[in-house]
Formats: C-alpha cells, structure tokens, sequence
C-alpha cells in the first residue's frame, strides 16, 4: 500500500498536478528577474508582484520566509515552485547574482514549456490518427480477414499478398500489445525505483543509452557550465568553485563529478585532464579548461558556453519535432495503403474468376 502511495505522489510531482502551474511559474520567474534587472531588491521587486492577484499568495509565502532569515531557494521551496527551481536558485546563496540567476532560471523553465507544448501539439493529431488505425486494425483482423479467407479458401486459391497482409496485421497487433505493456511496465518502474537507484548506476544507464546520453550530455554540461561561471564570478578560485559543487546536493550527477575532479587536482592532474573521466560532459568544456588559464576569459568563454548549449538544444529539438510528424504520417499512411491493397487485390482477382 505505501508503493502504490509513493508511485502515485511521484506521478502528480512529475506531471504538475500539485504545486505551482508552471505557465505561472515561468511568467513569475520572468518578471521578477526583469523588476532585479532594473535595480530593485528582491522584496521590493516581490511587493511589486504582489499587485498581480495571481502571485500574491506566491510573494506572501516567499516575503514570509525570507523575513525568517531564510534563503531564497527555500523560500521558492515553500511557495510550491519545482525542484528544478529550487534546485537551480540553490546557488545564489553563493553568488547572490539574483537578476541573473532569475532569469537563466527563467530561459531554463521557458525552453521547457514552449517544446513540450509543441511536441504535444504535433504528436495530437498523429495519434489521433494512431488510434483509429489500432482500431481498423482489430476490425480487420477479427472481422474482414476471416471472412476474405474463408471465401478465398472456398474460391480454392489464397493469394501470397493476402496472406502475408494477414500474418503481417497480427504481428503488428502484437508487437502493439508488448510495446504498450513494456512501455507501461517500464514508466511505472522507473518512476518508483528512480531516487532508490545507485548514481553510478544511473550514469551507467544513462551513458550506454544513445538518445537519453546526447540529452544528459547537454543538461549536465549546460548546469556546469552555468553554475561554474557563477561561482567563478564572485572571485573564488577553480578549486573552492569545485568544492562548493560537491557539498551542494541539488545536482548529484554535478557533486559527483566535483568530487572526481578534485580527486584528481589533488594527484597532480590539471584541470582539463580530471574532466576528462566525466562522461556526461561535452567535449568543449576539456576544450574550454585547455585554453583558459585565466579565470577571467574561462567565465567569460564558461558563460558563452551556456548560452551556445542552450541554442544547440533548441537546434535539436527543431529537428526532432520536425521528423516526428512526417514520419508519423507516412508509417500510418504505409500501413492503410498496405492493408487496402490486401483487401482489394484479392477481390479483384476472386472478381475475375466468377
């Protein structure tokens, strides 16, 4: 009983069915990084917000806990924000470079909304058409084909093309059936077993998946890359930067690999080489740690860094979302041509032997 309980609450947080909705989220973030960005301080910019109706239960909440002495990534904690903005708010405790960090959080939470909406837009209509097919399908293959081959055996000749359509329509259905179950079975696993499951399990996971490691490469690159240069900004050297990594524990993936580059300072190595073991970094940041012995032009080129991987990123989901749809239509229009064809070649030929 407390799995199924646990599995159900996980599933409202992953799907923001509680909490904060995060198109309010999003316009929030913005505007209280614009209000920072002008020169007010955090509670004014908060007493500002609190005209909106929308975000006054949200400034009350965070004027309350700051007023307690609390930092701003739990206050946004307390207010009903995603672990994804606490998480990344986490690091202005150091830096304190709060119109910054708003609005990085910001073009983060912007990215996500505005391609998730898209995806979902693109995928609605092919699925639609998806699930009508799976219905024809059934149809055909508990109704239309028996009938066709009953009359065909009856005719004394079953055409080659009919009976591969046949055999092809039920291993299709099949192969429908175990996709839905394992696909299913697979969600619901993860999702209960996800924060149990060991790191270095899940960087083993996620390195020998090819789609799911190019994804993890540009999000650990771009958190490290964001939050490094941030760090480097207020003065602090390469190592105390990394040290302030691995205490935090927002970002495990980033602790971990902190933890392994000053393992590897500490024997001599150089910054560039204890990169290299950190599988889920791209190789412009080796490039980047080569090139730059001061700090000053590694935050400048770090902060560039950030901003390339994010267009890079939007590069890449441009592409896939626009193969998804194409690709959708041109499987579905396939399989009805392939079914057509079965159906009316054989009637035709059954046609001409009356």
């Amino acid at each position: 009983m407390r799995t199924v309980l646990l599995l159900k609450k996980r599933l409202f947080e992953k799907v923001g069915w509680q909490g904060i909705p995060q198109k309010t989220q999003l316009l929030f973030m913005k505007r209280t990084s614009h209000l920072l960005a002008k020169g007010y301080s955090l509670s004014e910019a908060l007493d500002m917000l609190s005209w909106d109706a929308q975000f006054r239960d949200i400034t009350e909440s965070m004027l309350i806990e700051l007023r307690k002495g609390n930092t701003v990534d739990e206050a946004v904690k307390q207010a009903g924000f995603s672990d994804r903005i606490v998480s990344f708010l986490f690091f202005a405790r150091i830096h304190r470079n709060l119109d910054q960090v708003f609005q990085q959080c910001s073009n983060m939470i912007f990215l996500e909304h505005e391609y998730i909406h898209k995806f979902r837009q693109i995928l609605r209509y092919p699925m639609f058409l998806s699930f009508f097919l799976v219905i024809m399908l059934f149809i055909v293959d508990q109704t239309i084909f028996p009938s066709f081959t009953s009359l065909l055996k009856n005719n004394g000749h079953l055409p080659l093309f009919f009976t591969a359509a046949v055999h092809f329509v039920d291993i299709l259905l099949l192969m429908l059936n175990i996709t839905l179950v394992s696909l299913l079975a697979g969600v619901i696993i993860w999702i209960a077993k996800k924060d149990s499951l060991p790191l270095f399990r899940r960087l083993q996971l996620y390195e020998k998946t090819p789609l799911l490691k190019d994804y993890q490469q540009l999000k650990v690159t771009f958190l490290f890359a964001t939050h490094f240069h941030s760090l480097l900004a207020t003065g602090i050297s390469l190592q105390e930067a990394l040290q302030l990594m691995e205490k935090q524990d927002h970002y495990p993936i980033l602790s971990y690999y902190a933890s392994l580059m000053l393992e590897s300072l500490s024997q001599g190595a150089s910054l560039a080489q204890s990169i290299q073991q950190c599988n889920l970094l791209r190789a412009e940041l080796t490039t980047l740690f080569h090139k730059n012995a001061d700090m000053t032009l590694l935050t400048r080129d770090l902060a560039m860094l950030a901003d390339i991987l994010t267009e890079m990123t939007k590069d890449k989901l441009n592409k896939i979302l626009g193969i998804i749809q194409p690709l959708f239509f041109i499987m579905i229009a396939g399989v009805i041509l392939f079914i057509y064809g079965s159906i009316m070649l054989p009637m035709y030929e059954w046609m001409e032997n009356i």
